[in-house]
């Protein structure tokens, strides 16, 4: 009876499988190769490696790849996967085409515990952590059906408040013997979750994304209520002694909300802030959840923000909205179809 799920375990994991069941002269690569790279649903597929090892493989483990149970596209070509897990709760997933970039946005947890009031996802509460290859699970099994060039972790759920599964699925993600992403073509979103923030600076060479959407503690308490999140100041000095090498980005995530966080005051004091550091301000619109009274900053007020960042020398853009028609855009993931 097949006891174990072979995606979202490492080289080293294989290798230890095959040592253990007398298979010490087949390169573990190889079964990597097979699993991350060609993506096979049936380990007979693996025309390289022995039929003994291939029949065990086929016996006693499942390779854990499964297709979404559904899928919705937008009228811009977005298109929004629902995958089962093991939580009970189904997340969800998107795929932005965009000229030559396709990114695949990732749901890391059911829900979220964040509680951010702008996020329909936090409205949910927590439903679970998903496992490595739940995580895997969603870039695997669309591949072959809509190339993915880009991941950003920005799905449901907090990222670093599931950090041993994000750590390890994006060790797969990144080498050779995995999917073979640049570490520069995924990104991680986060609150500023403590204390795993510094950890993942030091341990990963992926991209940073952090939600701040106020430089006003205070303010950004309301919007994003959880207490174990690093300050913006904390996070503009991490940022400015963390020694950032070439190629690797790190971006502020601004949700604009109309009269709530689009003020001159806001502005003068994201300028003073950040000027002269490293971070990109990427500026968003607010996509309200059922029932809120909230309504996005104008397009004008968002130009009005990029420009004078821009003049500062501050670098930012504008964030152009994506699958807002079925719930796929920012914060709406979760959204009841």
């Amino acid at each position: 009876m097949k006891n174990s799920i072979l995606s979202g375990k490492t080289y080293s994991e294989i290798a230890a499988i095959l040592s253990e069941n007398g298979f010490k002269d087949v390169p573990a690569e190889k079964i990597c190769y097979w699993i991350y790279r060609r993506r096979i649903k049936d380990f007979l597929e693996a025309d390289n490696i022995p039929m003994k090892l291939r029949k065990f493989l086929d016996s006693n483990f499942t390779i854990g790849f499964y297709e979404p149970f559904r899928s919705i596209l937008s009228g811009d070509n977005s298109r929004k996967y629902f995958f089962e897990t093991r939580t009970g709760s189904p997340v969800e997933s998107v795929f932005i085409p965009d000229e030559k970039r396709k990114t695949l946005c990732l749901s890391s947890q059911a829900g979220c515990r964040m509680a951010c009031n702008f996020c329909n996802t936090g409205r949910m509460g927590f439903r679970g952590n998903l496992e490595t290859d739940e995580i895997l699970n969603q870039v695997g099994s669309i591949m072959d059906t809509a190339p993915v060039t880009h991941v950003v972790f920005m799905g449901m759920g907090e990222p670093l408040d599931n950090y041993d599964n994000l750590l390890k699925s994006l060790d797969i993600l990144t080498a050779q013997w995995g999917f073979a992403f640049s570490p520069r073509n995924i990104t991680v979103s986060t609150i500023g979750f403590k204390p795993y923030l510094e950890r993942f600076l030091k341990e990963t060479k992926c991209n940073l994304a952090v939600s701040i959407h106020s430089p006003f503690d205070e303010e950004r308490d309301r919007i994003i209520p959880v207490r174990i999140k690093y300050s913006v100041r904390e996070l503009v000095d991490m940022i400015c002694s963390y020694q950032w090498v070439k190629n690797r980005r790190v971006t502020f995530q601004y949700v604009m909300i109309k009269g709530i966080n689009d003020t001159d005051r806001h502005l003068s004091e994201l300028i003073r802030i950040l000027k002269g550091t490293p971070v990109r301000v990427n500026l968003m619109s607010y996509h309200p959840p059922e029932g809120s009274m909230m309504q996005s900053s104008s397009d004008d007020i968002r130009w009005h923000f990029k420009h004078h960042l821009i003049i500062n020398g501050i670098s930012a853009s504008i964030r152009k909205s994506r699958g807002q028609d079925i719930g796929a855009a920012c914060g709406l993931l979760g959204k009841t179809r």
